[in-house]
């Protein structure tokens, strides 16, 4: 299954152009906002989907985002592209998410608290560490949806439901249904579209490679926003004790998750 998946990430449609014009003025240090958010209003729907996201309760912003420029300042560079590749892939592919009990609305929660989290934890980290973790944590459940896809395809999504909905472990039943984690689906995915090696890094680093500080963050992310979860878990203490032993700002995840909604 998993040289099943690798081959159908090989042949993935191309990105939009307004996608892959975004991706390139995002790599350029000296591209000016104008430039960046008349990319994106050349593409109504992108700028269309994006606002939505941004007006997304889940960021905590109180008056409503309306220009793109105003969405680029208050997210950055990395988040809106991140936002970006989100919108093309349910462009690309039909998002049915019934093989792990959620509809589209419930998915896009999930990203949504995930991103909303980085950016709280990561409010006052160097800006080159937030401009990967963000949009790492917004695209990381990407994957699902295309294992999604191939579960449904071959008629094994409602089996895959049920052994979630009996306790099985996301990534393990992932692993175990179609060889591949969501995570290191997401990563194929960017991988094939030329995306930013350091992004795909952080939502799944090389087997064997010692995970830097931006994976393990969003390791953190992952265990504190799960699939079906409503509300942090109840093990928070331990979250906080794996952050506190990888090194990671415990006492800035605890401020950050007292004041998201999950």
């Amino acid at each position: 299954m998993e040289a099943s998946i690798a081959d159908e990430l090989a042949n993935l449609p191309p990105l939009p152009s307004s996608v892959l014009q975004l991706q390139v003025l995002c790599n350029q240090p000296d591209t000016a906002l104008r430039e960046l958010a008349a990319v994106v209003e050349q593409d109504l729907l992108l700028t269309a989907n994006l606002l939505r996201i941004a007006n997304s309760p889940y960021y905590g912003y109180s008056g409503r985002v309306t220009k793109v420029e105003q969405m680029i300042i208050l997210f950055g560079t990395g988040a809106v592209l991140g936002f970006a590749l989100a919108s093309a892939v349910r462009g690309i592919l039909k998002v049915d998410l019934s093989p792990y009990g959620l509809d589209e609305e419930q998915f896009s929660a999930l990203a949504q608290k995930r991103s909303s989290l980085a950016m709280r934890w990561y409010r006052r980290a160097e800006p080159s560490k937030r401009e990967l973790l963000v949009p790492a944590a917004f695209l990381d459940g990407v994957g699902m949806v295309f294992i999604a896809h191939v579960l449904r395809r071959d008629g094994r999504g409602e089996v895959f439901r049920q052994a979630l909905a009996d306790g099985g472990e996301p990534a393990a039943l992932e692993r175990a249904f179609v060889g591949m984690t969501s995570s290191e689906v997401t990563a194929g995915m960017l991988e094939c579209w030329h995306l930013d090696p350091l992004l795909v890094h952080v939502i799944s680093p090389d087997p064997g490679e010692e995970p830097g500080e931006l994976a393990q963050a969003l390791q953190v992310i992952r265990s504190c926003v799960r699939i079906g979860l409503g509300e942090l878990p109840e093990e928070e203490a331990e979250i906080l004790e794996q952050a506190r032993q990888s090194g990671l700002d415990a006492a800035g995840l605890h401020d950050a998750l007292a004041t998201i909604e999950l």
